[in-house]
């Protein structure tokens, strides 16, 4: 693995340049309530640091999916994704329409979604929801953490 050169932050294939980051910082931060001194960058990398920590533990890992319309949750159940999806989406919507959606609703609904799905492709796609609604999450938990130090 070479070397980057200090004033380069290697973000994956296209290593950006530290001024840049600190610029792209700014003006995400002057796009929200500036409160957190996170940023998504900072808990993609929390989230790489943990898949380091997981591929320590267990090696790689190749499961099978599990998921499908008709995959039972087990197989003591009468429950499908199929099933899970729809309820999640019920009560994720009833809780909207009430006012009172949480990030677990939301959360739950998009695992439901992704264990609905057996499209390889479609899968893909509901995992990188279900992954952006953990970091809005997470965001949302330092957000709260920084008002609470702030107060």
């Amino acid at each position: 693995m070479t070397e980057q050169p200090t004033d380069v932050v290697d973000l994956g294939p296209e290593p950006i340049t530290r001024e840049f980051a600190e610029a792209a910082k700014r003006q995400y931060r002057a796009t929200r309530i500036p409160i957190a001194d996170k940023m998504p960058i900072e808990i993609v990398r929390e989230i790489a640091d943990e898949r380091v920590r997981q591929h320590a533990k267990w090696g790689e890992q190749n499961h099978p999916n599990g998921t499908g319309p008709t995959v039972y949750q087990s197989a003591a159940s009468s429950l499908t994704n199929g099933h899970l999806r729809d309820i999640a989406k019920r009560q994720t919507d009833r809780h909207a329409a009430a006012g009172v959606v949480t990030f677990a609703d939301i959360l739950i609904e998009e695992v439901a979604e992704a264990l609905a799905e057996d499209d390889p492709a479609k899968l893909r796609a509901e995992l990188i929801q279900v992954a952006a609604v953990a970091a809005q999450w997470v965001e949302k938990i330092d957000r709260d953490e920084a008002k609470a130090a702030a107060s």
